[in-house]
């Protein structure tokens, strides 16, 4: 589990590393004091990272600013804000962004949400070369399937529901109709026989959004 953090206040940084190191003792932990120096060393290097911790308020660029250039860059994955800014959370939200530690609980708060990232990166897998966490559904088409991404509907694949599903275990997929799976992760809104993911809205029967809400609570219960 690869671990990176930036903030640009020495005691604050050291303090979260040592938060972090504490809570995930096996993980290979980069400390950053700003943005531009995380970005050099990706660049550099060219590794990749599971989670990210980031100050919000950094001079130069700032947290939400990184963050814009970490979603565009392939194999990020998860975000965590630590801030004493609440009012910019709004601002702050993003497709991999999980969640947000305040600083004052950063005690408290950082060992919980860094337990649900390496959680939630667990249940990942790749389809077809697809990273399943940007995956929204799946579903059949005669003998072959499609998948629909946040990029949108993808080109055919010559596979069977069946072969897809046993690739797909232990990831947060779902049937919620013959042949059509969807990525409970992805779900925004369960009800009254409609599953709204990614702008899209998908019907299911009165059977079936049970099901659904019930692996939905289970997944988020988990994470």
């Amino acid at each position: 589990m690869r671990i990176i953090a930036a903030d640009d206040e020495a005691l604050m940084l050291d303090m979260l590393t040592d938060r972090i190191r504490q809570a995930c003792p096996q993980g290979e932990i980069h400390p950053f004091s700003s943005a531009r120096r995380l970005l050099a060393w990706l660049e550099e290097t060219g590794e990749g990272f599971d989670v990210a911790f980031l100050d919000i308020e950094m001079p130069g660029m700032t947290g939400i600013e990184l963050k814009e250039v970490l979603q565009s860059e392939e194999g990020a994955t998860y975000i965590i804000f630590v801030t004493d800014h609440e009012e910019m959370m709004t601002e702050a939200f993003g497709v991999h962004v999980l969640r947000f530690v305040e600083k004052e609980n950063l005690g408290d708060k950082l060992p919980e949400a860094l337990a649900q990232a390496i959680r939630m990166k667990r249940n990942n897998c790749i389809v077809h070369g697809t990273d399943s966490e940007k995956i929204l559904y799946i579903y059949s088409d005669g003998n072959y399937i499609r998948m629909v991404t946040e990029e949108g509907e993808q080109p055919l694949i010559r596979e069977s529901m069946k072969q897809l599903k046993k690739g797909l275990e232990g990831c947060p997929f779902v049937e919620i109709k013959r042949g059509c799976l969807v990525n409970v992760a992805k779900i925004d809104k369960i009800k009254g026989g409609i599953i709204s993911i990614g702008g899209e809205q998908l019907q299911i029967s009165k059977r079936k959004q049970s099901e659904v809400t019930h692996a939905y609570l289970a997944y988020y219960k988990e994470a």
